[in-house]
């Protein structure tokens, strides 16, 4: 018997798995580098509102501490 017509379907469906592997493996590093991406956005974004509400609280305190001071 002649098993060669076999031995080229095995290597066809290896190379074929081999593709989706590395297909699938790039759609899930794309996917992490995008939500690392989300998370480094939305941390400047927080980082940015606490940078601007800093002095308001600031103030706040002020006039706690100076409304304490005066009782």
């Amino acid at each position: 018997m002649n098993h060669g017509i076999v031995a080229v379907f095995a290597v066809q469906e290896a190379l074929i798995e081999a593709a989706f592997g590395i297909a699938l493996l790039t759609m899930i590093w794309v996917g992490f580098r995008r939500s690392l991406q989300y998370k480094a956005k939305m941390d400047r974004l927080l980082l940015d509102q606490t940078a601007e509400q800093t002095p308001q609280y600031g103030a706040q305190i002020d006039r706690v501490g100076s409304t304490i001071e005066s009782c």
